[in-house]
């Protein structure tokens, strides 16, 4: 088995398109198939290197690795369009009477669209140049008159195909244009490139978007025409397509697109992968996260959906915490290492010594849905006391939390040293049973105190990180406030 994703480097990597090369991907790990990437890049106007790369390191950044591609010695190669030469093909169409030079001009195909349109009629190419003498086309090709090469649709007949994501489809092939396969200035057309790539690269399986259901007859004609007698052409199977919320689809009006903005907002690979493996497929076991092993092993082709995916940035986001909390400490520091502020970690430094810097980030990975948010959770750790005094400038404290304050300020003291949050939390849970006072109370008031802040990373790790006598003095500043 040998199956490809050939995205075109028009733009960057979209997250359907992504969708699609892991699909691909999962089913050549499955399966044991060779996996392909081919740059379709024919489109010289808008093909650039820079949406190559773009293209390129998505893909490693989410560890979609290929066997064969850009770059690589793979024997089926090259792998970029523009480095490939179509021209024996396009002439072995036209020898076999499968193709024909159509010399219409720009305006006079303009001129059948506006008929067509101007009748309510679906606009198909009137196929005249489909009946020039051979005597015409000489003498036309003589003079220099410019020519695209077209398909000879057959103009009546059925063309049924086995789907391998949604059964039997059957096209009317009246209903079929007679496409362009070379265009005036000799290039090849997206038709014709990647029927004779997927010939040369001994594609089996051709797995995609379903917005190529419609091209799919005029490939199917196209191989029968260029593979010889007897020799099977490649299986179709068509992906459902990735829809916003208001089921239309998935566009920049519904947010970010590209796989380079949710590596920005800090999405965990793992988690976009787990994520768009659910968005038309659903695994046996019916869990939702799901390691790569896992749906590499449940991965088929019959669990795909055929209704429309929707993207729902919500559960993508709350998939992304369920990874994050699994990263070990080391991990998840390194992981937001790209995210962080150095002048907010230099005002950390002013306040906590380097030794207790593991706690401070234990503590805010609960609250981290995305990665770029680790500033904002981590800002608790960089007030100094002036800022804190300035934010609890107008809170007006009750004897009961003076109180509760006073004895925080003692149990602390007690304790040898506050790395142990164990600790820690007995001492406050004996204020609580020692003034017979809620937990919640003392708990919200402490923390307060300590941070300025009504709610932040977990209490007895946020106390463990400060000197004693920063905590200490805290406290007393409220105690004896008027």
């Amino acid at each position: 088995m040998r199956v490809r994703f050939a995205p075109s480097p028009t733009g960057n990597l979209h997250i359907g398109s992504l969708r699609t090369a892991l699909f691909n991907w999962l089913f050549a790990q499955r399966h044991g198939a060779t996996y392909i990437v081919r740059i379709e890049d024919t489109d010289k106007a808008r093909s650039t290197p820079e949406f190559e790369a773009n293209i390129m390191a998505g893909m490693a950044w989410v560890g979609l690795n290929y066997d064969e591609g850009p770059d690589s010695n793979g024997a089926c190669g090259p792998y970029r369009q523009s480095e490939r030469s179509y021209h024996n093909g396009i002439h072995q169409v036209l020898d076999s009477g499968h193709a024909y030079r159509c010399f219409c001009t720009e305006s006079e195909l303009e001129a059948e669209k506006a008929a067509a349109d101007a009748a309510k009629h679906p606009y198909q190419y009137s196929r005249k140049c489909r009946h020039l003498s051979e005597a015409e086309i000489q003498a036309r090709l003589a003079s220099g008159v410019p020519h695209t090469i077209r398909f000879a649709v057959p103009e009546s007949g059925d063309l049924t195909f086995e789907d391998a994501v949604r059964g039997s489809i059957t096209f009317d092939l009246a209903l079929v244009s007679d496409f362009i396969l070379a265009k005036s200035d000799g290039l090849p057309s997206y038709h014709f490139a990647v029927v004779a790539d997927d010939i040369a690269m001994g594609i089996t399986h051709v797995l995609r978007g379903e917005d190529h259901i419609s091209n799919t007859p005029k490939h199917i004609l196209l191989f029968q025409a260029l593979l010889p007698a007897g020799q099977p052409i490649p299986t179709f199977g068509h992906f459902p397509i990735i829809l916003g919320p208001d089921r239309t689809k998935l566009s920049k009006r519904h947010g970010a697109t590209s796989i380079t903005d949710y590596q920005a907002q800090g999405f965990l690979p793992a988690a976009i992968v787990n994520y768009l493996a659910l968005l038309g497929w659903s695994a046996p076991d019916g869990q939702e996260i799901q390691p790569v092993a896992d749906m590499v092993r449940q991965f088929s082709l019959d669990r795909i959906h055929k209704a429309g995916a929707i993207f729902d940035t919500q559960k993508l986001t709350w998939m992304n915490k369920q990874y994050i909390k699994q990263l070990s400490l080391a991990d998840f520091r390194s992981a937001v290492a790209p995210f962080l502020d150095p002048a907010l970690m230099a005002d950390i430094a002013n306040q906590i010594s380097d030794d207790a810097l593991d706690r401070v980030f234990d503590s805010v990975r609960d609250s981290v849905d995305r990665l770029d948010q680790i500033n904002t959770v981590l800002a608790v750790y960089a007030r100094t006391d002036a800022q804190r005094r300035e934010q609890l400038s107008d809170t007006v404290w009750t004897d009961d939390q003076k109180t509760l304050l006073a004895a925080v300020h003692d149990a602390l003291g007690s304790l040898s040293e506050l790395s142990d949050k164990t600790a820690i939390k007995s001492a406050l849970m004996g204020v609580v049973k020692a003034l017979n006072m809620p937990t919640g109370l003392v708990f919200k008031t402490v923390r307060l105190a300590i941070s300025g802040e009504a709610s932040g990373p977990d209490l007895t790790t946020l106390l463990s990180v400060y000197p004693m006598s920063v905590l200490q003095d805290r406290c007393r500043v409220i105690i004896h406030s008027s």
